[in-house]
């Protein structure tokens, strides 16, 4: 992955919102029982369906392989990036963090996949 590739996901979620720091990356790069490990290029924490969109978009035209991951509790290592260190973790912590709706009867701006 390119320092071109990293500036421009900068650019979309901020500059806090792009992991690549090993030492940062560590908690992205495991399941939750530490049975699955992998490396990654960086970790990309978008905060809005917008921004998760954009990210997405960037890796495909850079041809980088994306890993999502949700809330990292899958037991399978569904959410775990290869050894290559060729992906890019798209963390959705920051998405449902701003999931909350302010009325119960207006619906979350995010939803998801069984929402």
């Amino acid at each position: 992955m390119t320092a071109d590739l990293i500036g421009r996901l900068r650019h979309v979620v901020g500059p806090s919102g792009v992991i690549s720091d090993p030492d940062e990356m560590a908690g992205y790069l495991t399941d939750c029982r530490n049975a699955y490990a992998g490396t990654a290029a960086a970790v990309v924490r978008p905060g809005t369906t917008e921004e998760v969109a954009a990210v997405v978009a960037l890796c495909r035209e850079a041809g980088v392989a994306v890993v999502p991951q949700g809330g990292s509790t899958g037991l399978c290592g569904g959410g775990v990036p290869d050894s290559s260190g060729r992906q890019v973790v798209i963390s959705l912590t920051r998405c449902a963090a701003s999931a909350t709706s302010t009325s119960p009867n207006r619906p979350s701006r995010w939803r998801g996949t069984r929402g």
